[in-house]
C-alpha cells in the first residue's frame, strides 16, 4: 500500500460527504443534492449529528486522537496505488450536485481496511451510496466507504476499529451499479 499525505481516498469523504439514507422524492432529499451553500452545510450537519447519536458513541469517539493523522494508506488493501485513485472530486453529479470524494478504482470483493483508529458511526444500504459504512476517525474527520459489495463481519454502529481493522468489500452498489466496482 502506497501512502499519502492527506489525499483521504474514500468515495465521500470528510465532513461534506453524505448521502441520504434512502432516496425518497420528499423536498427534503431533493435539496440534499443542490449545490448550494445551504444544501452543502445541511449534509455537513447530517454527518455531524452521526457523530451525536447516543453517549456510548461519543465516549468512544472521545478516545480517538484530537489530531488528524498527517498520513492517509490507501484502505483498498491489494492491488492499488495511487494510480487508481481517479481525481474527481467536485465533479458534477446528476442532479445538479457535485462529488464530494475521490473514488478508488479496485477489483470487486478486495478487502478494504480502516486506514486510521475510528469508530463506526452508521452502516446501512441507500439507494445512490449502496451499502455503506461511515467512520468517526482522529482530528474530528468523518470517512465515508459507498459503494461496498459486502460490508465486513461484525461492523456494526458503535465497533471500535484498529488501523487495518477490516470495514467491508470493494463493490458496485448503489449508483455506482453497471460500472467499474470502486470505493
Amino acid at each position: 500500500m502506497k501512502s499519502f499525505a492527506k489525499v483521504i481516498a474514500l468515495s465521500a469523504l470528510v465532513l461534506g460527504s453524505c448521502a441520504t439514507q434512502a432516496a425518497s422524492t420528499s423536498t427534503d432529499n431533493r435539496a440534499y443534492y443542490e449545490n448550494t451553500t445551504e444544501a452543502r452545510n445541511a449534509r455537513r450537519e447530517r454527518v455531524r449529528n452521526y457523530r451525536e447519536q447516543s453517549s456510548e458513541l461519543q465516549q468512544k469517539i472521545n478516545t480517538l486522537p484530537t489530531v488528524a493523522s498527517p498520513t492517509i494508506y490507501i484502505p483498498i488493501l491489494f492491488g492499488v496505488n495511487i494510480n487508481n485513485i481517479t481525481p474527481n472530486f467536485g465533479d458534477y453529479r446528476a442532479v445538479n450536485r457535485i462529488h464530494e470524494g475521490e473514488d478508488i478504482m479496485g477489483v470487486k470483493g478486495t478487502p478494504i481496511i480502516s486506514p486510521t483508529a475510528a469508530v463506526v458511526l452508521r452502516v446501512g444500504t441507500g439507494e445512490t451510496e449502496g451499502l455503506y459504512v461511515y467512520t468517526a476517525n482522529p482530528g474530528g474527520e468523518t470517512f465515508v466507504y459507498m459503494h461496498l459489495d459486502k460490508i465486513g463481519e461484525g461492523v456494526t454502529e458503535g465497533t471500535v476499529l484498529s488501523q487495518g481493522s477490516l470495514i467491508g468489500y470493494v463493490g458496485d452498489t448503489g449508483n455506482a451499479a453497471n460500472g467499474p466496482a470502486h470505493l
